[in-house]
């Protein structure tokens, strides 16, 4: 997140902030008060966040499904892959 705010936006996208930044999907819970903490997805939100940039973190749960089959149409995973696009 860093190296993209800091050196790849500037360098070569000729401009230092975007308007928004997303994360995600990430799939699993992003639910708690620490999340920060132990989520990638929450911990690049909350960074965008704190250098003024509007921040929104997108995650899918669901527990009967195995991260492992990613490329199923009918998974959920990839449901959610589309949803956040």
């Amino acid at each position: 997140m860093t190296v993209g705010l800091d050196y790849v936006l500037p360098t070569f996208a000729n401009f230092s902030e975007p308007d928004l930044f997303v994360s995600g999907p990430n799939f699993g819970d992003n639910l708690g008060t620490w999340t920060f903490t132990g989520s990638g997805t929450m911990g690049a939100t909350y960074y965008a966040i704190e250098r003024n940039i509007p921040g929104i973190a997108y995650s899918a749960s669901n527990p009967t499904q195995s991260y492992t089959t990613l490329t199923n149409t009918s998974n959920p995973a990839t449901w959610a892959a589309e949803l956040s696009v």
